[in-house]
């Protein structure tokens, strides 16, 4: 399977950005801070810039004294194979925290999840 080189920091901020639909840099930034992550404003405006020249999210111009943008996952990635490799590192990144929601939430066995996940890292 196509790695799509997304790194831990990316997955994090898009799982950020998705908990608010859309936001500012500064925005994004709150909502890491709500979880604890100790990252600097310009890392994360690095990081959305980076992820909207890779298609991954989408960004809007706003003028509010100076200019930023507002940000937001793309409406396009699951129309390409970026989609995949974006699920597959999320579910690998968040591989023990997912096993435990889908034991207690699901009628999959520990042995199927297992599966799953060996068949992801394959």
């Amino acid at each position: 399977m196509k790695k799509s080189g997304l790194g831990p920091l990316e997955i994090k901020i898009l799982s950020a950005l998705s908990e608010l639909n859309e936001g500012t840099v500064k925005q994004v930034y709150n909502e890491l801070q709500k979880k604890d992550e100790n990252l600097a404003i310009t890392t994360v405006a690095t990081v959305l810039d980076r992820l909207y020249k890779k298609n991954i999210v989408e960004r809007t111009l706003i003028n509010e004294g100076k200019p930023s943008y507002v940000y937001r996952i793309s409406s396009n990635i699951f129309k390409n194979e970026k989609a995949m490799s974006l699920v597959r590192d999320f579910l690998l990144a968040f591989k023990e925290p997912l096993k435990f929601y889908f034991a207690e939430n699901s009628d999959l066995t520990p042995e199927e999840l297992e599966n799953i996940f060996k068949a992801l890292e394959e």
